[in-house]
């Protein structure tokens, strides 16, 4: 698969409609839904494509649909595996397996599944440049300018889906940096294995999730056709030494399942933001979407669903603007009432259940093997389809359920990654 550039390093061309910087998920996203509706798109990236895109690659059912929605179906070339459970290790390396009727969603590589969102961009119309970083960001009267290190264009409307350091949301005042205490971070590294030796020593259609006293974070081993993905996350000023305790998991996991894993030789990382929802996502003439905005689910970890939303709410925001004419700050409000009634609430609640989770993650593992309704619970994370209320509408009861196994469970398991 390629992906076509409509247009190469120019100064001016003209104004376009909309400039969206980071092709990403939740930037290709928008460029669709612009494009589609007849809008001047531009779209920029400071790397070139196809480029390596750590991430542990996992996609709900719940953002197989919000594609869907944008008219993207993954074809079989892109999807490594589909997933039918989740295999759940807690302290004690005893495995708790969840299974589903129906899917909960697939893996991918990221490098290949944005790629192909970028065109399913271009062929809806918009235009793509990579190679392209923005240096700097003007305001004018009529319109922004974007300052790249191959040109200068200008939009009448700017989205960030530029990540976590991302330059677009310094520059239009919307935050400075993420602070330690709320910025997450994961590493990975992808472990060739050959798929016979895979499909015989574990179940493919398993996301196996290592809970192994990783301050609000978790173990990884995520199945590809020829691969594992193998990865630690958690909050960044919590976690020390993540490349040795990778190595150690590795060596756990192969122990477990008996797969030879080879010497981890490329590890790579990325920060993701834990904020759960708080900074400002617009400004003059500038929405944010995506890890650019802090759309992550803190307890999961997961930001691929929220990055295709925030997509798809701020395309259509951008499409109203462009109609009236109308690209103040206060006139794009109502993308944020809008994202913060469709997952707000939840992405605020997922920094509290992780907290409660892992300060009880002995007990709760207890009751998850015998409690079913956790089962649903955790299915419902799963697929996307998150209910987080459920845990939290009783806290009493379900406090003190988890603090009688949390001490039986302690006088019998001391255990972790050491």
């Amino acid at each position: 698969m390629t992906t076509t550039s409509h247009i190469r390093s120019v100064r001016y061309v003209k104004t376009f409609d909309v400039i969206v910087v980071g092709a990403g998920p939740a930037g290709s996203t928008a460029a669709n839904v612009c494009a589609k509706a007849g809008l001047d798109v531009l779209l920029l990236d400071k790397a070139v494509f196809p480029r390596v895109k750590p991430c542990a690659g996992a996609l709900s059912v719940r953002t197989l649909r919000l594609l869907r929605v944008t008219g993207v179906h993954l074809p079989n070339s892109i999807i490594e595996r589909e997933l039918f459970g989740i295999q759940l290790i807690g302290p004690d390396l005893k495995p708790v397996d969840i299974y589903s009727n129906s899917s909960l969603g697939c893996t991918i590589i990221r490098s290949r599944f944005d790629h192909y969102l970028v065109q399913k961009a271009v062929d809806a119309g918009a235009k793509f440049l990579d190679g392209h970083r923005v240096n700097n960001i003007e305001w004018q009267k009529s319109h922004i300018s974007c300052h790249t290190n191959q040109g200068r264009f200008k939009g009448r409307l700017l989205i960030g889906a530029d990540g976590i350091g991302g330059r677009v949301a310094r520059a239009a005042g919307l935050r400075g940096s993420f602070d330690p205490g709320n910025t997450g971070i994961a590493i990975e590294a992808d472990v060739l294995i050959p798929q016979e030796e895979l499909e015989n020593k574990i179940n493919t259609n398993l996301l196996a999730l290592y809970f192994l006293n990783i301050p609000l974070g978790y173990a990884w081993a995520f199945p590809r056709r020829t691969s594992l993905s193998l990865g630690i996350g958690g909050v960044a000023n919590e976690l020390k030494g993540l490349p040795r305790l990778l190595h150690i998991f590795a060596r756990l996991y192969a122990r477990q399942t008996g797969l030879h894993i080879p010497p981890l030789r490329k590890i790579v990382g990325h920060p993701l933001p834990a904020t759960g929802f708080k900074q400002p996502l617009v400004a003059n003439r500038v929405l944010l979407v995506g890890d650019a905005a802090g759309f992550v689910d803190v307890f999961t970890g997961q930001g691929i669903c929220y990055a295709v939303e925030s997509g798809i709410l701020a395309g259509r925001t951008v499409i109203k603007a462009i109609h009236n004419q109308t690209f103040s700050g206060a006139a794009l409000t109502s993308y944020s009432k809008i994202a913060q009634r469709r997952f707000g609430e939840e992405l605020r609640v997922s920094r509290s259940v992780a907290m409660i989770i892992h300060n009880h993650l002995y007990g709760g593992f207890r009751l998850l093997r015998h409690i079913r309704s956790l089962n649903r619970f955790v299915q419902d994370i799963a697929t996307g389809q998150t209910d987080y209320y459920r845990f939290l509408r009783n806290p009493l009861k379900s406090l003190g359920k988890t603090l009688i196994a949390e001490i039986r469970a302690r006088f019998t398991c001391q255990r972790g990654l050491r």
